[in-house]
């Protein structure tokens, strides 16, 4: 028996005899065996590993759903003293309250159910080693935040942490770390585009040349490793177009169309905005600056860089106050904060 199949395990056939404490523990198993698979090296070229490991994350999806839908009808309001009456934040539309509230624990494994139903059926439906590959680094993605969302949940309840917890906790603040590094990332690649001076062979060429050094300085990055493979594919495609571009004889016209799309690309990566780590930073990092300007100038700039490539306004309100003297731009970047909330 591999590795692999001894920290898969199997729904318990009397589930629905578990007390919440013992649910609770089980998120904390299945938080343990979703570190073991997360550690696991994948590659999207080896067919077979990634089938293997989309089998066993199906299998631990199955796990925690089943899990959660007990755990949702297990713990009830009355058990839930100090939480809140609010709506909770959603994991689909992120619509924050004026300072945030704790969900509580079955609004939690609600929302958390509806969102691994649609990652098995995603998982379960791809049929190609890129299709998988990509629905499994969702389903890890989606696992780490399910599991810390409802762990979380379990201390708020409980007053104190539970195994599993804090290996959660550093692998989300790992990924927010790594995305803000792509967003910068995706940043500079918008701004390596040039758009031709006019129709001619010779500006086409050059505007590609732009295009194919902006693809070349995102695959050379020490973070493309972090880049998702959802937008790697994307990335790919573009390369591959002007290299058989190129070999077609660079028609003008087709470089034309490519360039277009290439810049269609690059506004496609402004999603990453959408990401919940980075919805959830930017909103507590843009209270914080709006709340306190008095603060020291690098430092205000230096949280501000955090924010890069959230609003090409702000970046360029940002970059007027690093020249600046003095705090005169300060004023526009705080209406431009409170419009990006508003």
């Amino acid at each position: 028996m591999t590795a692999l199949k001894l920290i898969m395990g199997s729904p318990s056939a009397d589930m629905d005899k578990r007390s919440s404490a013992e649910l609770f523990a089980a998120l904390g198993e299945a938080a343990a065996r979703l570190t073991m698979l997360d550690s696991q090296p994948r590659d999207a070229a080896d067919a077979v590993a990634t089938a293997g490991l989309t089998a066993h994350l199906s299998e631990l999806l199955k796990v925690v759903l089943t899990t959660l839908d007990e755990l949702e009808k297990t713990v009830t309001p009355s058990a839930e003293e100090g939480f809140a009456d609010e709506e909770p934040e959603t994991w689909v539309g992120f619509r924050p309250p004026a300072e945030p509230q704790p969900s509580r624990i079955e609004d939690v494994c609600f929302v958390a159910s509806f969102e691994l139903s649609r990652v098995l059926r995603a998982l379960d439906a791809a049929s190609d080693p890129e299709s998988r590959s990509i629905a499994a680094e969702t389903a890890l993605r989606k696992l780490h935040r399910v599991l810390h969302a409802g762990m979380a949940g379990a201390e708020q309840l409980a007053g104190a942490s539970l195994r599993g917890t804090e290996p959660l906790r550093r692998r989300l603040g790992a990924e927010l770390e790594a995305a803000l590094a792509v967003r910068r990332l995706y940043v500079g690649f918008r701004r390596s585009l040039r758009r031709p001076e006019d129709g001619s062979r010779g500006a086409v060429l050059t505007a590609l040349r732009y295009a194919a050094g902006g693809l070349a300085t995102i695959a050379a990055s020490p973070h493309y490793q972090s880049v998702r493979m959802s937008d790697r594919a994307l990335l790919r495609r573009q390369r591959d177009r002007l290299l058989d571009w190129a070999h077609a004889g660079k028609p003008t016209q087709a470089g034309v169309q490519l360039l277009e799309d290439i810049f269609t690309c690059a506004d496609l990566l402004r999603d990453i905005n959408r990401r919940q780590e980075l919805r959830a930073h930017d909103l507590r990092l843009i209270r914080e600056l709006v709340g306190d300007t008095a603060r020291d100038r690098e430092e205000w700039l230096v949280k501000l860089d955090r924010l890069a490539g959230l609003d090409d306004t702000l970046d360029d309100l940002t970059a007027q106050l690093r020249k600046s003297p003095d705090l005169g731009p300060v004023i526009d970047i705080i209406v431009r904060l409170s419009l990006l909330v508003g």
